[in-house]
């Protein structure tokens, strides 16, 4: 895998609400990576990759959280069969400083918003506009 940071990625990072702004909080940083016969996107555990600055930037916490049904997988638990059928990851995107979050059940109907966005040059974005936005599940 090409380093995050040469290659395509997508940062989320929230500023509040224009009736509520904050200090710019970083969120994670989603990259492309091959799995299967298509392209998946992930979120890099713990740095955050912001335009024009040349190193990472260190983040607290993960968003990825990894599901047996609904069941909570432990983190770090190398036990569990990640082929199971009831296996599934979703993402939990949230701002520490103002509580704004968007919880993905399905991540892959994001990928090809990621994907025209790291098309499009866009490296960051606001927490607010994925709230706002919907997932695609068909290509228009």
């Amino acid at each position: 895998m090409t380093s995050v940071g040469d290659g395509p990625y997508v940062s989320v990072f929230c500023v509040g609400t224009p009736e509520a702004p904050h200090d710019k909080w970083r969120i994670a940083t989603f990259y492309p990576d091959v799995f299967g016969d298509g392209v998946i996107w992930m979120p890099h555990q713990r740095s955050y990759y912001e335009p024009g600055v040349a190193r990472t930037i260190h983040i607290a916490g993960s968003v990825s959280q990894r599901l047996d049904g609904n069941a909570w997988i432990p983190v770090g638990d190398r036990s569990y069969n990640y082929d199971s059928p009831t296996f599934r990851m979703r993402w939990n995107v949230g701002c520490r400083e103002c509580g704004m979050r968007k919880v993905i059940a399905a991540p892959k109907t994001f990928y090809p918003a990621f994907t025209a966005l790291a098309q499009a040059g866009i490296r960051e974005i606001e927490l607010l506009h994925l709230i706002h936005s919907s997932p695609r599940t068909e290509p228009q």
